[in-house]
């Protein structure tokens, strides 16, 4: 049960560390995955989160979760992070939907972030949408920004 809560898996050999995790994209976009997951729960759907859950303990321990009124809540650094995982994802989706494929209910959260630097750039490509193609809404800059200012303080 402890082993399904981690996120990641360190090896050992002759009690020495066999390979050094790397920070990969494959890494990079379960965070994504993760943190989006969190946003359609806490901030959407408000369903409450297990602490047994999968990735929740590092992010409490990162401090981007915190316990507020007997529930795991955000907090502003993870508002923040998860603000823009979400952006990125309902953007593009966004994308994919106008430009390349048609989407299905079902494929909601599933397509590739976009990359951080590209984010306002498809933004303002597809005009500035403010929900994804399944109706959920998409965080605007300026509250990511606001958040990530507030985060940063």
């Amino acid at each position: 049960s402890i082993a399904a809560r981690a996120d990641r898996e360190l090896r050992l050999e002759h009690g020495r560390l066999a390979e050094r995790p790397e920070a990969d994209g494959a890494a990079q976009h379960e965070r994504v995955a993760f943190l989006v997951d969190l946003w359609r729960a806490l901030q959407e759907d408000s369903v409450a989160i297990s602490v047994a859950r999968r990735g929740v303990a590092t992010a409490l321990a990162e401090g981007l979760l915190a316990y507020l009124d007997g529930r795991l809540a955000f907090t502003e650094r993870g508002h923040a992070l998860a603000a823009q995982a979400v952006r990125r994802q309902r953007l593009s989706e966004s994308l994919r939907a106008r430009v390349l494929e048609k989407t299905t209910e079902e494929a909601c959260g599933r397509a590739t972030p976009l990359v951080p630097s590209l984010v306002e750039e498809v933004a303002a490509f597809l005009e500035q949408p403010t929900r994804c193609p399944h109706g959920r809404p998409i965080p605007p800059a300026t509250a990511v920004a606001a958040a990530m200012t507030g985060a940063a303080s």
